[in-house]
């Protein structure tokens, strides 16, 4: 992920955006979709998984100890804030992570939240395809993503990140289940998450944007009546 986001990782993470990624209420559809999708697997990743949120509400929701549960990151300093005994950490990049790394002896589950417009509208399908390369026909992606289901807040959205220079890309819903497909691993369900809200000064605290930035940020959110981020969680299956 950008250095720019250093500032708000470990502890000051919990606050980001009013708390959302810490935020119990907020993680339950995601977390009642990894528990229905586990199956066999032996072991359960989560990709870019930050402080280790998601996984220690899956082992806070009773899914027994049998089942190993990494939180892969690249940020040393969301690591150093796991502190549920369970989670296993792993420090690695999303995009350069291999399935020998998780030194898993069955079928594993891979999960992953708020992680896939991190790699800009080039960066998703070869990303994607990393993704299906280390995954095992059967096993199953359990991802929460950002998708628009109008054009016009997509593009809302991406002048927004744009002139951010975030490098983020979010799609609308069609895209992204295009590029699933593409990817070789077609949604097979999708349901709905909690949306993300977006303040103006919210996003100048994040990306340390200037004030002539933090200005052209609130022209766009002047036209764009509701700014927030629509996420939808999918089930993604290998043939």
């Amino acid at each position: 992920m950008p250095a720019h986001h250093e500032h708000v990782y470990g502890d000051t993470w919990h606050s980001v955006h009013e708390g959302y990624f810490s935020n119990r209420n907020a993680a339950r559809p995601l977390i009642a979709a990894i528990r229905r999708a586990i199956g066999n697997a032996t072991t359960v990743v989560d990709l870019g998984g930050g402080t280790g949120f998601i996984l220690s509400e899956l082992a806070r929701s009773n899914v027994p100890e049998m089942f190993r549960l990494i939180n892969l990151d690249a940020s040393p300093a969301q690591l150093a804030v796991v502190n549920h005994h369970r989670i296993e950490q792993l420090h690695k990049s999303v995009e350069e992570f291999r399935r020998a790394d998780l030194r898993a002896r069955g079928p594993v589950l891979f999960v992953m939240r708020s992680v896939l417009h991190y790699a800009g509208r080039d960066g998703l399908l070869p990303l994607l395809r990393h993704l299906r390369r280390q995954m095992r026909p059967g096993e199953r992606f359990v991802h929460q993503t950002v998708c628009f289901p109008r054009r016009r807040e997509a593009e809302y959205s991406n002048r927004t990140y744009a002139l951010m220079k975030t490098g983020k890309w979010l799609p609308t819903s069609r895209e992204l289940r295009h590029h699933l497909s593409e990817a070789g691993l077609p949604a097979t369900s999708a349901g709905d998450a909690p949306p993300l809200p977006l303040t103006v000064a919210e996003l100048a605290r994040r990306y340390r944007l200037s004030d002539a930035r933090t200005a052209r940020v609130a022209e766009i959110f002047t036209d764009w009546e509701t700014p927030a981020l629509p996420y939808k969680i999918f089930v993604c299956a290998v043939k």
